[in-house]
């Protein structure tokens, strides 16, 4: 239920979410879950119902633990699977991959979905048959572990840390800085040779081909 931590994460954050992660897991395991209320003219009692335990009100005054916690935690599940859920969304909110509104928003789901559930076939015959006479169950939902999650993001809110998002925009390609050519590396003007620099290149490639040394411009115009 668990995922990775982030590599921003420092031994401090981490040691801070896991108390926080085993706190939200405890109060989903055994706080109460909703009381279900059920009256008639000749019958009635009170039941509140946990993930882990059951509590009735007929004549017993410390609640039913089932001797096979696994199995009460497997058969609850149907009605209590969303509180996971929101254990599951609390560590990733502390990873900084989900928002505190997502969070709520699966703690509200977490605290109605066994009341919708239990109370949905008496709102079917409410609405289908409302003149018929009967004596419902009201199951109450109790917000125990909304409250509980939200003290703590109150007062130990995980640390400000970069999303994925943002730590993929930063390292993106548009984000890198082009380099500035540096004054020393300016392209250079093309030097243009003079007329006399020509000529003795001229003279020289003569001189090469035919062996002989030719006679300059120099001379030639002293001669003249």
């Amino acid at each position: 239920m668990q995922s990775e931590p982030s590599e921003h994460e420092s031994q401090k954050e981490k040691r801070t979410r896991y108390i926080v992660l085993l706190i939200i897991l405890a109060a989903a395991l055994f706080l109460p879950v909703l009381v279900i209320v059920y009256s008639s003219p000749y019958y009635g009692y009170v039941q509140v119902m946990a993930m882990t335990w059951i509590w009735y009100s007929q004549g017993r005054p410390f609640p039913v633990v089932f001797p096979f916690f696994i199995f009460m935690v497997i058969s609850s599940l149907p009605f209590t699977f969303m509180r996971l859920v929101f254990v599951y969304m609390v560590n990733r909110y502390y990873l900084a991959k989900t928002t505190k509104k997502r969070v709520l928003m699966a703690g509200v789901a977490a605290e109605l979905q066994a009341a919708l559930i239990f109370n949905l076939p008496y709102i079917l015959m409410f609405i289908l048959a409302p003149g018929q006479s009967m004596y419902p169950m009201y199951a109450i939902p109790i917000p125990a572990l909304i409250i509980i999650g939200y003290l703590i993001f109150r007062f130990r809110p995980p640390p400000v840390q970069k999303s994925w998002v943002e730590d993929s925009e930063k390292a993106g390609w548009w984000n890198e800085e082009v380099a500035k050519p540096a004054e020393s590396e300016a392209p250079q003007q093309p030097v243009i040779a003079s007329d006399e620099t020509d000529e003795s290149e001229d003279e020289e490639a003569r001189e090469e081909e035919t062996g002989e040394e030719q006679p300059s411009g120099e001379w030639l115009k002293e001669t003249w």
